[in-house]
């Protein structure tokens, strides 16, 4: 359950700080990632281990269909809806790695553009539902990014 709430951050997350730094890694055995950050910000390097971008829109689009009740053509059109999306973050990460207040404009451009198309997919509920587990992991993000600062050199659980 923590594993789907988390990937499901990774694509709704509005900014792409969220995105980067909480997306579960699948157990592969390899993880091109963390070779190719040259190991900063530690595990934090596990965002990009999720492999293709065909396979992240696949993970996601099974989580929302698990956790909406999405029928084949939602299915569908949601994998085409994600797919872009990663797609688009990855070429703006490469664009703008140098330029982060512009980067953060388009991942929240790009996350706009995604909850436009989603909304045009999901039935209301679904939708709904959608908005809301948002919600809830972006606070749940908060309390973790607040956990962190706090207990950067003293009490870990």
């Amino acid at each position: 359950m923590k594993k789907t709430l988390i990937l499901l951050l990774c694509i709704v997350a509005s900014t792409c700080g969220f995105a980067q730094a909480f997306q579960a890694a699948d157990n592969t055995s390899a993880n091109p990632a963390a070779e190719t950050n040259g190991g900063h910000r530690g595990h934090h390097g596990r965002h990009q281990g999720g492999g293709s971008p065909e396979k992240r829109a696949e993970k996601l689009t099974s989580r929302l269909v698990t956790e909406l009740g999405l029928n084949a053509d939602q299915q569908k059109k949601t994998y085409d809806a994600v797919l872009g999306s990663v797609n688009a973050r990855k070429e703006a990460k490469t664009v703008y790695a140098n330029d982060k207040p512009t980067m953060k404009a388009k991942m929240k451009g790009i996350q706009s553009d995604l909850e436009n198309q989603l909304k045009t997919i999901f039935t209301p509920a679904q939708f709904t539902t959608y908005l809301a587990k948002k919600e809830e992991l972006m606070e749940k993000m908060k309390e973790h990014r607040a956990g962190k600062r706090g207990d950067a050199v003293g009490d870990q659980e």
